[in-house]
This record gives C-alpha cells, structure tokens and sequence, in this order.
C-alpha cells in the first residue's frame, strides 16, 4: 500500500504500479465525494482522507488573527505568513496557492489568481521564505501558517497550548480540498487478507 496525493494516482496506473484490490467494505464506500471519485471502478485506488486549507496561527505571537485572505495583506502581518514547502515541489504549497486562487477569482484550472496573490503578500513583506514545520511555528518564526487542516489540528494537539495555536478556515471559504489517492498494492494473498481483516480499510 502507498499513499500518494490524488493527482498523482493517475501516474502509477498509467505506469502499471498498482495491482485491483476492493477492501471488503468496498460497497459501502460513496462513488464521489465532494463532487470527486472517491474510488477507481476497478479498485486500483481508493480516497483515503481530504483536507481542507486552513490558517494556522500561533496566538502567542498574533494577538490579531487574521479572517481571510485578504487579512494575509496587512502590515502588521509582516514577516509572518509562510507556507509548509516550495509550491513547485510541495503538494500541500500547491494547493495553498490553488486555495488563494480560489479565493481571488481564480479556479483549479486558472491558478494565476493565487500566484498574484502570494506575490502581494511577498510585495508587502508579509512572506516570510522560511519553510514552516511545528518548530518553526512554535518559535514564531513562521507564526501564520498556510496548512492542511488536518495537520494544523495534529500540530495543535502536539503542542498542547504551549504555544496556543488557532485554526482558522479563512473567508471566502471554498472549502479547497485535496484528498490523498490510498493506493493499494496487493502483491500476495497473506497481505489481501491482513487488509481485509482491518476494520479501519
């Protein structure tokens, strides 16, 4: 089993790395979700999770908590707006930049909304090019965060309030998605039955 993003499943069916494998509750999982497929017909992938993009802020830092996107643009938010990687080799910075075109006119076929976007907030010293991870967060070097929503929450638990974290699906919500194709690779029987056997698949 390999879990890759959603874009990418095409990529290893095209290139014969996956072998047709349906869990036993493959009947009970939905053809789409949220408008997407949710599984290939012929079980060579199924959605494993999607996450929605979030602000991640560290509250110690930002007594202000930004709302929305355009909040990202103020000059008291200088040198504190980060992403998780290089949107061209990240697939969670992709999607920020998706999410922000999204927000600014754009679509997931017209992305240039979202780059203009990051350059204002570049423009306006607001981008701190410093990749964020939980320690950078915690340090305040990167105190605003664009994330997944799920790893923020993961981010604020392991954390624990020190520092006080705040999530924040900022407005215009367009509820950006991106949900990881869980590729199943099914190589000999004893596996087939150990994925059968997990309540959680």
């Amino acid at each position: 089993m390999v879990d890759v993003g959603y874009a990418y499943g095409q990529q290893g069916i095209d290139g014969g790395y996956y072998q047709p494998y349906k869990v036993s509750t493959w009947d009970k999982i939905p053809e789409t979700v949220l408008g997407l497929p949710a599984k290939d017909p012929n079980g060579l992938w199924t959605g494993g999770y999607y996450g929605v993009m979030v602000l991640e802020v560290n509250t110690a830092v930002v007594k202000n908590v930004p709302q929305n996107w355009a909040d990202l643009l103020k000059p008291e938010y200088k040198g504190q707006v980060a992403l998780t990687g290089d949107p061209r080799s990240s697939n969670q910075a992709a999607q920020s930049v998706f999410a922000a075109s999204l927000a600014n006119g754009g679509s997931l076929d017209d992305v240039q909304p979202g780059l203009d976007f990051f350059k204002q907030v570049n423009d306006a010293g607001n981008f701190v090019p410093v990749i964020a991870k939980v320690g950078t967060i915690a340090q305040g070097a990167t105190p605003i965060v664009l994330a997944w929503d799920y790893n923020a929450f993961g981010d604020k638990d392991s954390l624990a309030g020190n520092p006080p974290l705040e999530i924040v699906y900022p407005s215009p919500d367009h509820r950006q998605h991106v949900r990881s194709g869980d590729q199943r690779v099914c190589p000999a029987p004893q596996l087939r039955q150990s994925l059968d056997g997990n309540p959680a698949l």
